[in-house]
């Protein structure tokens, strides 16, 4: 009996032994091969620009411990598949931060060979990018499937029935398919015929069809409310007894009346979204007429449409969330807002609201966003409208007719008044106002858009600390005055992105400490006082797209712009007539180009350049040098004529871009050109025979274009070999094509007639003045003076006697022969 029981425990312990040994080998390569090679080729079908899926590489790893997948830990099958795009973009994103979203997301196609995960339960590809496509059919195949994302991933077409078989699933997430930076697919938006597959969804827990076309359906049974699915009030009216419903989105659908009180318990109601609607004459009162009726109304986020605000607003003391921008509201705000003491979130923004601004908006300290910008609101803001507002982050203003003052009774600058009540402030915009006063001496490192623009701002300009955040700031029209150096001259650098001063009245240098700014990509100091010379630092800001310093008093010449090599785009800009070194009406010495931050001291800067072909260093002669080089660009559109006005330009190349049209015809007029490169761009017409005026010409180039006609006579052209010409349609030498006999039409003949083949009017007239003079100058004197006539008349009749007797001696010795 005793072996028996041994027996018995034995076999006891094998079966345990056996069940644990999976877990004892979970380190081990638990990926199954066919579901390996499945996510390998769903990879391989996939646009991976990030290079997300990087350790998804090599058919022995395993794939369990790849980004993204998720095995049981005892079979080893993937049950999870997790790819969602986590980087957002929000209103104060750097442009550099968008381009690295774009570059994360997923695109091209869903290979169907994940059909071979069988066991999946969770598939995640949110927020990618799938052109348009449609959703595939067959993921209505995995029968393990609980979760299902596919929002705001841009796929298009129809809604596939198919995903009516997925009887497990608990989460169906298909809205919002475009993201809102994106708008190529906005006319291909996803829709689906019926709702009938819905249905057999019996286990759904939540469901998510935003922005999802149901107009087409003919479902009246429709009892899952979403948001821009074209409802109409009807359908709404036949919806009754959803007393579980917690959270209400009708937004952006068709809808002309008010909530139905038969639709579900709307005490229990905590969010309610019905923006987007056409709620003709239907005050907020109204709306929420139900809502008042209840005891304890749990309602938390409100947004909707609506024509006025009402004392009433004060009841939903449980409100979070109110949001009413974009209507036409008008009449004051009002006061009674300032009971809703849990509200985190108010936008009132885009009305018509006016009077002035409640004083009571400063008791509510859970306020994280205002915004009541673009609206009719005047009157003063003082310290009470903030008192109380210390969790703030967002306050936008913009757009309104206030004015902002400290009480009398305080001396503290409005500004420091607004910054220091709102310690967390970090999105702050009050432009186009009548706000007056002047910055705090320093701006809070938590802020990180500013913008006061078009207000009657003065005072010198504050100091960014060494911890600033601030991405964007607008300072301009406004009355700032001083210098630029305590604000453009930290001591750390920072992360400033956009940065407008202009249209103030700021003085003295421009600093030259830009070394500090390379974030910044936007730069306008225009409409002020500044002075002095154009610091050579501001070359080092390689982010920088846009710069604007019209209209100072800036000084100094610019002898070189090289700007070769780069991915500058659109029209080459007109305004280079307005350089006056390179225009010829200023003379320079090398003086001008000292960069030495020591007097006396006379070591110029050197800059190695790329002329006639050959990149050289210019030091001792630097300030001789007369540059144009744009070359290497995505540059479009014609050449402007206003380049013709550099007429001290020795080198000018405008190559390698998609420059189109003619050659402008006064080219000519740069005669000390010595070096004139248009190649490889789209040029069309003929060469402009003004080029035979270029007699410095030593490096020439407009190959590979589509020029056509006959290369002008000038010594320089003709000097040049024939790979100066290639790629076009021209003829005469030095090219070996020889040009056909040209019509003589009269269009023609008035071409030739200022072409260098033509008549030489110049030569006529001279010889033609010189006859004239020649025959007047003698004429003249016999005329005046008694005496020449004599003289002039003898010597012509001694001078036909002379020839007389040498005819007659002549014919005399002739006839005697």
């Amino acid at each position: 009996m005793s072996v028996a029981y041994f027996i018995s425990l034995f076999s006891c312990l094998l079966v345990v032994i056996v069940a644990l040994l999976p877990l004892c080998t979970s380190n081990n390569n638990l990926c199954k091969d066919d579901e390996r090679q499945a996510l390998l080729e769903f990879k391989h079908g996939l646009v991976d620009e990030a290079n997300r899926l990087a350790s998804w590489a090599g058919p022995k790893t395993d794939c369990c411990t790849w980004t993204g997948i998720f095995c049981d830990n005892s079979t080893g099958h993937v049950q999870k598949i997790h790819l969602p795009n986590n980087c957002y973009i929000d209103v104060i994103t750097t442009l550099k931060h968008a381009q690295e979203c774009h570059k994360q997301r997923l695109s091209v196609n869903i290979s169907p060979s994940l059909l071979h995960l069988k066991q999946l339960k969770h598939l995640d590809l949110s927020h990618n990018d799938f052109k348009g496509i449609q959703i595939p059919s067959f993921i209505g195949s995995f029968k393990s499937l609980r979760y299902l994302n596919l929002s705001r991933s841009g796929f298009g077409g129809t809604v596939p029935p198919q995903l009516g078989n997925l009887s497990e699933l608990h989460t169906l997430c298909l809205g919002s398919f475009y993201p809102f930076v994106d708008y190529e697919f906005e006319n291909t938006l996803t829709s689906t015929r019926n709702m009938h597959w819905l249905s057999s969804l019996s286990g759904l827990h939540l469901l998510d069809m935003s922005g999802v076309d149901l107009s087409k359906t003919s479902d009246n049974w429709l009892q899952i409310l979403m948001i821009n699915c074209a409802l109409s009030s009807p359908v709404l009216d036949s919806l009754h007894n959803l007393t579980s419903l917690l959270s209400l989105d009708l937004s952006k659908n068709e809808l002309t009346k008010t909530i139905p009180k038969s639709l579900a318990n709307l005490c229990n109601l905590r969010h309610i979204k019905l923006e987007g609607n056409s709620f003709p004459n239907i005050s907020l009162a109204t709306h929420l007429e139900s809502f008042f009726e209840c005891k304890e109304p749990r309602l938390e986020s409100l947004s909707l449409g609506s024509s006025e605000l009402s004392d009433s607003i004060g009841l939903l003391s449980s409100l979070k969330s109110l949001d009413l921008q974009n209507n036409h509201i008008s009449g004051p705000i009002p006061y009674s807002v300032g009971k809703l003491s849990s509200l985190e979130m108010l936008d009132l923004s885009y009305n018509q609201l006016n009077g002035s601004l409640p004083s009571a908006l400063g008791q509510l300290s859970k306020l994280v966003l205002l915004d009541f910008s673009n609206n009719r609101l005047t009157g003063v803001v003082t310290k009470p409208h903030f008192v109380k507002l210390e969790r703030l982050i967002i306050l936008n203003g913009e757009g309104n007719n206030l004015t902002l003052r400290s009480n009398l009774t305080n001396r503290i600058p409005s500004f420091q008044l607004i910054i220091l009540s709102l310690p967390n402030l970090d999105y702050l915009d009050i432009s186009q106002n009548h706000i007056q006063g002047i910055l705090p001496t320093c701006i809070p490192p938590s802020l990180r858009v500013l913008d006061i623009s078009s207000n009657e701002v003065g005072g010198p300009l504050p100091q960014l600390p060494n911890t600033s955040r601030t991405l964007i700031m607008d300072l301009s029209n406004n009355y700032f005055t001083g210098s630029l150096h305590n604000f453009l001259c930290p001591e750390n650098e920072n992360e400033l992105g956009v940065l407008n001063l202009s249209h103030n009245h700021l003085s003295g240098v421009v600093p030259d400490c830009w070394q500090k700014w390379q974030s910044l990509s936007f730069l306008n100091l225009a409409n002020n006082n500044l002075s002095g010379r154009i610091p050579t630092s501001l070359g080092s800001l390689s982010s920088l797209g846009s710069l604007n310093l019209c209209n100072n008093n800036l000084s100094g010449s610019l002898k070189i712009l090289d700007l070769a090599d780069n991915n500058l785009s659109g029209n080459i800009p007109t305004c280079f007539n307005n350089f006056s070194v390179l225009t010829g009406k200023q003379t320079t010495s090398n003086s001008q180009l000292d960069f030495s931050p020591f007097q006396g001291n006379d070591a110029l800067g050197s800059a190695s350049l790329v002329i006639k072909g050959r990149e050289d260093t210019y030091s001792t002669i630097l300030g001789l040098v007369m540059i144009l080089d744009l070359s290497g660009n995505n540059f479009s559109g014609h050449i402007p004529t206003e380049i013709m006005a550099l007429k001290a330009l020795r080198s000018l190349n405008l190559s390698r871009n998609h420059l189109t049209g003619r050659i402008p015809e006064n080219i000519g007029d740069l005669r000390l050109l010595e070096s004139l490169d248009l190649s490889v761009n789209l040029l069309s017409g003929e060469l402009p025979v003004s080029l035979s005026n270029l007699s410095f010409l030593s490096d020439f180039s407009v190959s590979h274009n589509s020029l056509t006609g006959r290369v002008p006579s000038s010594t320089q052209l003709q000097g040049f070999n024939e790979s100066s010409f290639l790629g076009n349609k021209l003829c005469g030498y030095p090219l070996t094509i020889s040009c056909a006999v040209e019509v003589t039409d009269k269009e023609d003949i008035e071409e030739g007639n200022n072409g260098s083949d033509g008549v030489d009017w110049g030569l006529i007239i001279s010889i033609v003045f010189g006859f004239i003079t020649s025959f007047w100058a003698v004429l003249t004197p016999l005329i005046v003076s008694t005496k020449w006539r004599i003289a002039y008349f003898g010597f012509l009749t001694e001078l036909r006697s002379m020839v007389c007797d040498v005819i007659r001696m002549y014919w005399c010795s002739m006839f005697y022969k």
